[in-house]
C-alpha cells in the first residue's frame, strides 16, 4: 500500500513555456498619494457583521463610506474610531461607538505572496487594530474552517505588544489551540513600523520591521490544520471593546483615535502570461500503485520538467472517479489542491472502492490531462467475533475475497490463524490484513464467566430443536436463564408447561441453560 503517487510529466507539450522563480514581484499596491475617499477600485467598506456585533462582542457600528469614518489626507490612509451614537440600518441597533473596516475582497484576492503594510497605530483601552487576511471563497467553511491569518493585532491596554496568529479549524483561539507570537516594540503610536507576512505553500512566515517573528509550516495533514491552500483577502480596520480589545474596559477620554497607513504592498514570485496559447500538457509517463478505500491518497505532478511553472491561483483541476463495471462517473470528493513554488501540483483525495482516478488540469488555455491508473481495494469486513470458550473468540469475517487473511491481536504480529484462545478479561482490538495490505479493526471484550455449576445425572434434560431449547423434566414455572460462554445472561423467564425456550435471537455458540440455580450445556449450531 501506497500513499503517494509520483507522476513524471514528459517534454511533449504543444505551447510555449513561461518561466521559472523570479524575485518578488509587485502586483497590488495603493500609496495613498491621493486624497479624499479610498480607492474604491481596490477597497470596500464592510459592514456586514455589524448585526452580530462580529462575532467578538465588539462595541461599534463599522460605517459606510458616506460617514468618513476612513478616508486618505497627505500620503496616508486615515481609519478613524470615534465615539458617536450610531443607529445601523440592518437590524436598528444603535451603538456609542464608530469606526470602519476596509477590505479588498473581489478586488485584491491572493494565493501566496507576501503582503507589507507600514502603519501608526492608534493607543488606548479599549482600542483593537488589525492588519488580517480572510479566505476569499470560504472553500472549507466559516469561520475559523477556512481560515484568518493576523499578520498585526494590538490591544490598547497592552500597547506596545504586537501579536501574530493563525486561526484555522484545528487551531483557533475558541477551543484554546491558535498559533502565534507576541513581540514587543517601540511605541507603535508614535513610530511607524512595517507589518508584513510571507506565504506559500510550505509555510506562512510573519515579520516586524523585517525580522520574523514568528512561522507556521504546513503538517500536510487536512485543511484542519492548513487551509492556506486558496485565495485570501487583506483587511485593515480599529475594533472598539469586544472580548479581547475591551478586556480592561473601554477610556472614553481617549477618543477620537486613528490608525495611519502609509502603503499596502503585495507582491508575488513570477509573471502573468498575458495572451497564452492553447496546448496541451500530456503525461506519458507514470507510477502507479495501489492503495485502499478510504486511503488518505497525495498524487504529484510534477510539472517542472517542461520548464513551465504553473501559478497556484491560475488553474482549474477536476478529479473523477469511474466505478468498475460502470459507465457512470462521479465527482471525487477532493479535500484538497495546491501547488508549490516549484511547479510540483498536489492532490489530496480519498477514493472509494474498485475506481480509476482520472484528472483534469486546466491552466488558463492549456491543460493536463490524463488518467492514473490506480487500483482502489474495499477493506476487510469483520462480521463478529465470536465466543467459541469462556476465553476463547474466533473472527469472522464478512466475505473471503482477498485470500490470505491474516490476524493480530492488539499490536501483536500478523498470523494465519483466526482464532485467539486463553484470554484475560479485558477489552481487545483484533486487526484483520488481507493480501493486498488493506486493514480492518474491530473491538471485543472478555469478561469474567459467572460461576455455574453442572448437575450430572440430572433429571432434567436440554435439547435445541431448530430456534428453540426443550426443557423437559422441569415443572411449569421454574425459573430459568440462558447465559453465554462468558457468562453473560442473555435472556430469562418463567417454563412454559411444553418447556419450550425461544432462542431464535441468538446468535451461534455455547450457552448454559440455568434452571433453579442449577445450569445445564447446551450448543446452537
Amino acid at each position: 500500500m501506497i500513499k503517494k503517487l509520483l507522476l513524471t510529466v514528459c517534454t511533449a507539450l504543444c505551447c510555449s513555456f513561461l518561466y521559472g522563480k523570479q524575485d518578488w514581484k509587485l502586483v497590488w499596491n495603493d500609496e495613498f498619494d491621493y486624497s479624499g475617499t479610498p480607492d474604491n477600485s481596490k477597497w470596500s467598506f464592510d459592514t456586514e457583521g455589524n448585526n452580530w456585533d462580529w462575532g467578538n462582542n465588539e462595541a461599534q457600528n463599522y460605517t459606510p463610506a458616506e460617514n468618513k469614518n476612513a478616508w486618505v489626507e497627505d500620503g496616508n490612509l486615515i481609519i478613524e474610531a470615534r465615539k458617536e451614537s450610531y443607529r445601523w440600518y440592518g437590524d436598528g441597533q444603535t451603538k456609542e461607538y464608530t469606526s470602519a473596516r476596509l477590505i479588498t475582497k473581489g478586488k485584491g484576492d491572493w494565493l501566496y505572496g507576501k503582503v507589507e503594510v507600514k502603519a501608526l497605530l492608534p493607543t488606548g483601552r479599549g482600542m483593537w487594530p488589525a492588519i488580517w487576511l480572510l479566505s476569499t471563497d470560504d472553500t472549507y467553511g466559516g469561520w475559523p474552517n477556512s481560515g484568518e491569518l493576523d499578520i498585526m493585532e494590538n490591544v490598547g491596554f497592552d500597547p506596545n505588544k504586537i501579536h501574530c496568529n493563525i486561526h484555522t479549524e484545528a487551531y483557533n483561539h475558541k477551543n484554546g489551540t491558535n498559533k502565534g507570537n507576541t513581540v514587543s516594540t517601540s511605541d507603535p503610536s508614535k513610530n511607524w513600523h512595517v507589518y508584513s507576512m510571507e506565504w506559500d505553500a510550505e509555510k506562512v512566515i510573519f515579520f516586524l520591521d523585517g525580522e520574523q517573528v514568528f512561522r507556521f509550516d504546513n503538517e500536510h495533514k487536512s485543511y484542519k490544520e492548513w487551509p492556506y491552500d486558496k485565495r485570501f483577502h487583506l483587511l485593515l480596520n480599529i475594533a472598539v471593546g469586544g472580548s479581547w480589545g475591551g478586556e480592561q474596559g473601554i477610556d472614553n477620554g481617549i477618543f477620537p483615535q486613528k490608525m495611519l497607513v502609509d502603503y499596502v504592498r503585495v507582491y508575488q514570485y513570477g509573471e502573468v502570461e498575458d495572451d497564452p496559447v492553447d496546448g496541451v500538457l500530456k503525461l506519458n509517463t507514470y507510477i502507479a500503485e495501489n492503495t485502499c478505500a478510504g486511503e488518505s491518497l497525495e498524487i504529484a505532478i510534477d510539472t517542472t520538467g517542461t520548464g513551465r511553472l504553473l501559478q497556484p491561483d491560475k488553474f482549474e483541476i477536476k478529479v473523477s472517479e469511474y466505478y468498475k463495471n460502470s459507465n457512470s462517473s462521479n465527482d471525487l470528493d477532493m479535500s484538497k489542491a495546491t501547488v508549490d513554488e516549484n511547479g510540483l501540483i498536489k492532490l489530496y483525495i480519498e477514493p472509494k472502492e474498485d475506481v480509476t482516478i482520472t484528472t483534469q488540469i486546466k491552466y488558463l488555455n492549456q491543460s493536463i490531462d490524463t488518467i492514473i491508473p490506480v487500483k482502489v481495494y474495499p477493506r476487510p469486513v469483520i462480521a463478529s467475533v465470536d465466543s467459541i470458550e469462556p476465553k476463547d473468540v474466533k473472527v469472522v469475517l464478512e466475505s473471503y475475497d482477498y485470500e490470505p487473511y491474516l490476524y493480530a491481536l492488539d499490536r501483536g504480529p500478523f498470523g494465519e490463524k483466526d482464532e485467539f484462545h486463553n484470554l484475560e478479561a479485558r477489552e481487545y482490538v483484533v486487526s484483520v490484513k488481507d493480501v493486498n495490505g488493506c486493514t480492518a479493526q474491530s473491538r471485543f471484550t472478555i469478561k469474567e464467566p459467572t460461576a455455574v455449576e453442572l448437575i450430572a445425572g440430572a433429571n432434567i434434560s436440554v435439547f435445541p430443536i431448530g430456534n428453540n431449547i426443550i426443557v423437559s423434566g422441569a415443572e411449569a414455572g421454574a425459573s430459568f436463564r440462558v447465559v453465554d460462554a462468558n457468562g453473560i445472561s442473555v435472556t430469562e423467564g418463567k417454563l412454559s408447561v411444553d418447556g419450550i425456550v425461544n432462542t431464535s435471537s441468538l446468535a451461534k455458540g455455547i450457552y448454559y441453560v440455568i434452571i433453579d440455580s442449577n445450569a445445564y450445556p447446551i450448543i446452537k449450531r
